[in-house]
Parts: structure tokens; sequence; C-alpha cells
């Protein structure tokens, strides 16, 4: 601990005559033990002191701190601003994770159109979360052509969603044998979709794939209720929701409505809505609309709004509550 401490002193000391190596290495150490905001002062103290081209990583590091968004975004822009190699496809990310999805889709496409790669990627991920499999497919596939392998898992889900199963299952060979990222997931999906696999080989391989991410755990949970094994569904749910997969919280939320029980139903969508889930906002207020909680139904149906959930679906739930009014 000791020399960890002389060691960060030294570097500090180094940062502080300008020495760009030493902030480097200083905000690396500082990120890495979850120290953002001293990483972000380094950053500060080195470009007041002219070190040029530190706009994005000051972004990023940013976006990672509770209430920096704003601050956060204007250096992007400023990043982008100073032609910072990344910096549009960073933003692009930026907007997309705070839910901005048609800002996110155009700073995405036009960092893909420059050929970055990444970008491609990542491009096709915003068109997969949105549903969009087969623009997905198309981008995750021009990024596997550019050398891209590590998408390849998440090439195969977009062709299984589409119902190429041929194309998924050469991709989900190839995805395994070079430990492509989600490639225990993919292949866990694509058991879970075939008719003649033994539910011991699908419960395998869900199992194999909980290290991939928290969706591993959210799908291996799905599946596990579809079998009848509600208990092991529910504490599968808690982990996914432990390691941030919030949308589990509405997928605990019908377990216990079906199970009768109104309090927890209704605290996992409360709690889903606050990480930001407009589908559980959404479920919210039509359950409180079913429990007769009126006057609960404006404050929800505008969360809901704030949050992103889909127009359509705000304009029903208005409908819904004029109705009943």
């Amino acid at each position: 601990m000791g020399l960890e401490s002389e060691g960060e002193r030294r570097l500090r000391g180094a940062a502080a005559r300008g020495d760009v190596r030493a902030a480097e290495i200083l905000v690396g150490y500082l990120e890495f033990h979850g120290r953002r905001a001293e990483a972000a002062s380094v950053l500060q103290q080195s470009m007041a002191l002219g070190v040029p081209g530190l706009e994005l990583a000051l972004a990023g590091v940013l976006s990672e701190i509770d209430d920096h968004a704003d601050e956060s975004e204007r250096w992007y822009r400023a990043a982008i601003e100073a032609g910072i190699p990344g910096a549009v496809n960073d933003f692009g990310v930026f907007l997309s994770d705070r839910g901005r999805t048609l800002e996110a889709e155009s700073f995405l496409q036009k960092a893909a159109s420059s050929e970055d790669v990444l970008a491609m990627a990542n491009l096709g991920k915003h068109y997969f979360d949105l549903g969009d499999y087969r623009s997905a497919r198309f981008w995750f596939g021009k990024a596997l052509a550019k050398g891209h392998t590590g998408i390849i898992g998440f090439l195969a889900r977009a062709e299984l969603e589409l119902g190429d199963r041929k194309s998924s299952s050469i991709h989900i060979k190839q995805a395994l044998e070079s430990c492509a990222e989600f490639a225990l997931l993919a292949h866990a999906l694509y058991l879970e979709s075939s008719t003649d696999v033994d539910s011991r080989e699908i419960d395998e391989a869900f199992t194999r794939a909980l290290d991939d991410s928290p969706e591993a755990h959210f799908r291996y949970a799905n599946w596990l209720k579809s079998q009848g094994r509600v208990d092991e569904a529910i504490a599968r749910h808690k982990a996914a929701i432990s390691l941030g997969e919030v949308h589990s919280h509405l997928n605990l939320a019908i377990i216990f409505d079906e199970l009768e029980r109104p309090a927890d139903t209704e605290r996992h969508l409360r709690l889903g809505m606050a990480g930001g889930d407009g589908e559980s906002a959404a479920a919210l207020a039509r359950f409180l609309a079913d429990e007769g909680r009126l006057d609960e139904l404006p404050g929800v149906i505008r969360e809901a709004e704030h949050i992103g959930h889909s127009a359509q679906d705000v304009e029903e739930l208005w409908k819904m509550h004029n109705e009943l009014d």
C-alpha cells in the first residue's frame, strides 16, 4: 500500500509538470480504482497546462460519473470539433446508452460511413437492441468483413432472430472456436430455439454462458420459468439485477403477479421504472389502473414518457387514464 501511495505521489508530481505519459498512467490507475472524479481532475489539470487532445478522454471519464452527463456531452462535442479519432463513435454510444436513439443513430452512421470499424459494430448493436435485426446483421457483417471478429456472437444472434439458422450455426461455431464475446450465450439461445434438443443440454449451455453478461442470467431465468422452475427463475432474475440487468425487474413482477403477490409485483415495477425501463413504467401504470389507484397514474405515465418509452404506448396510457378518470 505504501509503494502504491508513493507511486501515485510521483505520478501526480510528474503530471503537474506537464508529463503526458505520467498523466495517462495516473488517470488509468485512478479509473481502475473507481476514483473517476480525481481522474477527471488530472485530465483538466493537464489541459490547463496546454496538453492537447484530451477532450475525448475527459468526456469518457465524466460519462461514468453521476450527474455529469451534460458536462460529458460538452467535451464529446469538443472532441469531435477537434477531430480526435473515435470521438464521433464514442459520442454515438454515449447517446445510445442514454436512450437518445435518433441522435445516436445519426452519429454512429456518420462514424461508420467513414470506415470506423468499431462504429460499424456499435451501429449493429444499436439496431440489435432496437429489434431491427436486418440492419443489425448488415452492420455486423460489414464490421466482420473489416476484421472485427469480436462481434461474431452478435451476428449469429441477429441471424437466429431472422430465422437464418444455417448462417447462425456457422457463425456460432466460429465464435466458440475463437472464444468471441457472447459466443456461449448465442449457443445457448440457439439450442433453446431448437425443437430436438434435450432440456439438460440447454440447461448446461445456459450455465456455461452465465459469465458472458447479465443478459445471460436474464435469458436463463426466462427459460427456467418456461420449464416451470419458478423458484430458480426468481433467483436467477435477482442475480441478473445484481449485475445491472434492469429488465429482470419487469419479468420478476410478471412472476409475482402470477403468484398473486401484488406488493412484490409493484415493488419490482417501481424498481424497473427507477432504473430507466419504460416497459416497467407502462406496466406499473396498468397495474395501478387495475388497482383503482387512478390518482397515481399521471405521474407514472409522465415518468414513462420522460425515460423514453414508446410514444404510441404513452398515448395509449393517457387514453386509458382519461377513460377511467
